[in-house]
């Protein structure tokens, strides 16, 4: 409980942190990737994995522009506008797709 307590006040902090940080590995994975295909003479984009990977990636790029694009979360005692409602549900949908097209594109790696 005591963890938890420590967490709940830097919950939307800490997802920000480790989303931006998964990114930015997804985009250095993404070029080390390229560079590796480019000087070995493969085919880019030549198997499914490489093809889930690419939507992994851009699943993720979109979500750190939606959270920087957020709209503003309402005051204390308001109720949230339309666009926040919508805003949250697109990206709670979006974040979930991202894990999975990641997890099949580890999966098609392996």
């Amino acid at each position: 409980i005591t963890a938890l307590a420590w967490v709940a006040p830097r919950r939307v902090s800490m997802h920000k942190q480790l989303n931006f940080a998964g990114a930015a590995l997804a985009a250095v994975a993404y070029v080390l990737s390229f560079a590796y295909t480019s000087t070995s003479g493969l085919d880019h984009l030549r198997d499914s994995h490489s093809h889930w990977g690419l939507a992994a990636l851009l699943l993720a790029a979109n979500q750190v522009e939606g959270g920087l694009l957020r709209p503003p979360a309402a005051n204390t005692g308001e109720q949230s506008s339309s666009q926040r409602v919508r805003w949250r549900a697109v990206h709670g949908i979006s974040g979930l797709l991202t894990l999975a097209t990641g997890a099949v594109a580890l999966w098609k790696g392996l």
